[in-house]
């Protein structure tokens, strides 16, 4: 660590630089937001999940004058004087808040985000080490550049005082840079969308101690479920010396004391709620309902990712159809996938192999008039996905694992006035708060088919009640709930 640290102070003085910032007059009340990649703030609100970052953080951030930086890689040598990152608008005719690039040599990209985030880290804390690519220093070191460059852009442009809110595995390290560059200049929060793996498969990694400090460094680490942020205090426990004090959900570490909350991340349910509404999201419900062409549809929506266990959920209704015939032309599964990461080749073997799995399920039991699957490879708008919900009978979302799961919470936000019936992964973070789902275990399949044949003949009271128990959890957790409750926490960090 003392020579990355080293290379760090040197990322520092050459890293492409941001503009000076302004001086403010209330500058503790600056947040200063850290992603990985640009969260187009322009975008329009209906368009892709309701959960996004955005939506939750903008008004805050208006009100706190606040910065969100993030990264654009397109520099294409490291040449200290390269142009630095840029302020520019979220949207708005008059900017409230600034974004910010941290613009990093396109060479680092392949390394850093390609085959040490999504290759590696993101299949280790999703426990699914069999996907995991072959770990390389060299993919490493561009990891490390790429959070050296963010943390000097951060350091940059931040006044003293301001909150530092860094988000994701893939600026792990940034907390412990940003401390190197400035002690004592900021407090830092962070948090980690992804699920925590436990300690036996998070220390197979060979830079684990690393990521550790680097998180460490933050004064507030927030993960979506307790469940994982036990696994991260077990692993800074045994492999840093931490103390952890369970009962006060703490971590005790070179002198300093580090909150580990457990804060799930919501929707904006207001927006759902807005859009389920809509009679032209009605009439696009009824339509799509009619098109499926089965008495019942039930419905997943997912990124296409091997976490995501859509194969598992193909092979769940070809079981289904095996064993109860009476639903053969009666009921049909849609599947949107949305293309992800298709870059990385495993991603689009992935498509191949849904798509195969699709074909063989429709070949083995279409009916004239009648396919049991539908695939759609493609993305949707936020409105259209309310109407798929609308129109679906039955969710089916079962992940082999997942940090939290939105989908799962904007179908029952879209079903809050009719019946619907989720069918929930037990290892999605979601899990914890939709208790009055129908739960799964992912890995058995012959459990899986067996719980989509009771969603199917659930009754509408029954889906009623449950639908509405689940709403008033997701309500009172939503994405605006979720921001000001990690802020409540950072404020309880400065003194007095």
């Amino acid at each position: 660590m003392k020579e990355f640290l080293a290379d760090e102070r040197q990322a520092y003085t050459q890293a492409p630089r941001g503009p000076r910032r302004a001086e403010r007059r209330d500058p503790a009340s600056r947040l200063v937001v850290l992603t990985c990649r640009d969260p187009n703030p322009g975008k329009a609100a209906n368009e892709g999940n309701s959960g996004g970052l955005v939506a939750a953080l903008a008004p805050v951030m208006e009100r706190r004058s606040g910065i969100w930086i993030s990264g654009r890689p397109g520099i294409q040598t490291e040449d200290p004087g390269a142009p630095g990152g840029g302020a520019a608008s979220n949207g708005h005719a008059r900017p409230a808040y600034q974004s910010v690039a941290v613009r990093y040599p396109a060479n680092l990209q392949e390394g850093f985000y390609t085959r040490l985030s999504n290759g590696t880290l993101w299949p280790l804390y999703h426990s699914m080490l069999h996907q995991a690519g072959a770990c390389c220093s060299s993919d490493w070191r561009d990891y490390r550049r790429v959070n050296q460059y963010f943390a000097a852009v951060a350091a940059e442009q931040c006044a003293p005082g301001s909150f530092v809110w860094v988000h994701d595995y893939q600026l792990s390290l940034v907390p412990r840079l940003l401390r190197e560059i400035a002690p004592g200049s900021f407090d830092i929060g962070f948090f980690l969308h992804t699920p925590f793996p436990s300690y036996d498969v998070f220390r197979t990694l060979p830079w684990a101690k690393d990521i550790l400090e680097g998180m460490l460094a933050a004064d507030l680490i927030g993960f979506h479920t307790e469940h994982y942020g036990r696994n991260f205090c077990e692993s800074a426990s045994r492999m840093l010396g931490a103390e952890w004090d369970p009962t006060r959900s703490v971590l005790h570490l070179d002198g300093r004391t580090i909150r580990v909350r457990a804060i799930p991340v919501g929707i904006d349910t207001q927006l759902v709620h807005r859009l389920q509404q809509d009679p032209q999201v009605r009439q696009r419900a009824a339509r799509l309902k009619q098109q499926m062409g089965g008495e019942q549809l039930l419905l997943g929506v997912d990124r296409l990712d091997y976490t995501k266990g859509i194969d598992r959920r193909l092979e769940a209704m070809d079981l289904l159809l095996s064993r109860h015939p009476e639903l053969r032309g009666r009921v049909v599964f849609a599947q949107i996938a949305v293309p992800s990461r298709v870059e990385i080749d495993s991603y689009r073997q992935l498509r191949v192999r849904m798509e195969q799995l699709a074909g063989s399920v429709n070949g083995r039991w279409a009916q004239p008039h009648w396919n049991p699957v539908k695939l759609f490879c493609r993305s949707f708008p936020l409105k259209e996905l309310v109407a798929w919900y609308l129109a679906a009978d039955v969710a089916v979302v079962t992940p082999y694992r997942d940090g939290m799961n939105l989908v799962a919470k904007e179908y029952c936000a879209a079903h809050r006035d009719r019946p619907g019936v989720l069918v929930l992964s037990e290892l999605a973070g979601a899990a914890e708060e939709l208790d009055d789902a129908l739960l799964v275990n992912p890995y058995d399949l012959e459990g899986m088919a067996e719980t989509m044949h009771r969603a199917l003949s659930v009754s509408d009271g029954e889906a009623s009640a449950r639908m509405r128990r689940m709403n008033h959890r997701i309500l009172r957790g939503d994405a605006h709930s979720w921001v000001k409750s990690f802020l409540d926490e950072a404020r309880c960090l400065q003194p007095g």
